[in-house]
């Protein structure tokens, strides 16, 4: 962010050059081997890739977002926004149809030659379900570019259909003007609730609960847990529950513009 409050001031079109680069080449660099011995260890981690960097024998910082990926999508953002202040609907519908489509199937086209795109290569396997959801297993941490196309061609598309239904997007719409006030919340509901029902199903005491961040933000066991089933249960029940938060909030920053609130 601190970064496109400078890169703003550049001419859209540069903006835009630089996020595709980066989107399409970012895989490229991170095949550099930079090992934790280096200099360029700790730069380069954070630019570039996942990892933990020791401060000391008991302390260490996670980096899971490095800053070069995600400044590359960012800067698309930006620039697609310029769609719904620049141009009338249906160039804007015609931009989200072209570059939805043509993501989804350059995605399908990489993923399929498994060459770039992605650390992680697609497998068959004996049962067709499982080729097909190791297909899909891209790479978020840190973003390739096969999962961002994966995941930003579809949304493209939904973007240009919903062109024409305004009215029936006010539940979403919600979300989508405090976005960064509902991650934080869903972030802090799911795992809270995730304890709880970890320590009603083990009747372990909240005593022995380690909270450190190597123990899963509260010691949850790996294997004790549900359905895929019932994870979509619980996140439904999430979103339903923070609905009327998220729409309280957005009418008070609505009302109160300025301030630090416009970064919530």
């Amino acid at each position: 962010m601190i970064l496109l409050a400078g890169l703003v001031y550049l001419p859209l079109k540069w903006n835009l050059i630089i996020g595709l680069l980066i989107i399409f080449f970012h895989d490229a660099l991170a095949l550099i081997p930079v090992n934790p011995t280096q200099l360029l260890f700790v730069p380069w981690t954070i630019l570039m890739k996942t990892g933990f960097i020791a401060a000391s024998p008991s302390v260490a910082f996670v980096i899971s977002y490095p800053i070069i990926p995600w400044l590359g999508i960012m800067l698309v953002g930006y620039c697609t926004g310029k769609l719904y202040t620049h141009y009338n609907a249906s160039t804007r519908m015609r931009w989200l149809v072209q570059s939805g489509g043509g993501a989804i199937i350059l995605f399908i086209g990489l993923r399929f030659l498994n060459l770039y795109g992605d650390p992680a290569p697609w497998q068959k396997y004996s049962s067709m379900g499982f080729t097909f959801l190791s297909f899909l297993n891209t790479t978020k941490y840190p973003v390739s570019l096969l999962f961002t196309l994966m995941t930003l061609g579809p949304v493209l598309l939904l973007l240009a259909a919903w062109e024409r239904a305004p009215k029936r997007l006010s539940f979403f719409i919600v979300f989508g003007r405090v976005p960064l006030f509902y991650f934080l919340l869903h972030f802090l509901l799911i795992h809270t609730t995730a304890l709880f029902a970890f320590i009603i199903k083990t009747g372990t005491s909240l005593r022995d609960i380690d909270f450190h961040f190597s123990k899963s933000f509260g010691g949850i066991t790996p294997g004790v847990g549900h359905s895929i089933g019932w994870t979509y249960v619980a996140w439904l029940g999430v979103v339903l529950v923070l609905y009327p938060i998220c729409k309280w909030y957005g009418l008070y920053k609505q009302n109160h513009p300025g301030g630090w609130l416009r970064y919530l």
